[in-house]
């Protein structure tokens, strides 16, 4: 049987189910950020707490220079009071002369994956 590592375990257990006009209305009330609006900042970036919220701005993320346009970054943020979480997705893409221009964003959750992989001798 797989043993999840403590890390796991809290990233799985304490995910909040939550809507996209929800997580803006948070954004919106907690932080007076315009979730939707990148021009005038870039939330994906934001590393931001309050008393009731922690936003921590990349849990995971893909690419940049040499990985082609794509770019997307996962940012988690914490109801400090619940102990409970939910991430943002945000998509985009990447060139060397402007770096990340965002797109647009969606509500995502983690999922526990097995995976075998195969390595020479």
């Amino acid at each position: 049987m797989l043993e999840l590592n403590n890390e796991t375990k809290f990233y799985l257990e304490s995910v909040v189910e939550i809507t996209k006009d929800e997580v803006r209305k948070i954004i919106q009330e907690e932080f007076e950020i315009d979730i939707d609006d990148f021009s005038d900042n870039d939330f994906a970036e934001r590393r931001d707490e309050n008393d009731n919220y922690q936003i921590i701005p990349c849990i995971d993320s893909y690419g940049g220079e040499g990985q082609g346009e794509e770019y997307w970054k996962i940012s988690r943020v914490l109801n400090k009071n619940t102990i409970e979480s939910f991430y943002i997705h945000f998509y985009g893409h990447y060139d060397s002369w402007n770096g990340v221009e965002w797109d647009g964003w969606r509500v995502v959750r983690p999922i526990q994956k097995t995976m075998i992989d195969f390595i020479g001798a």
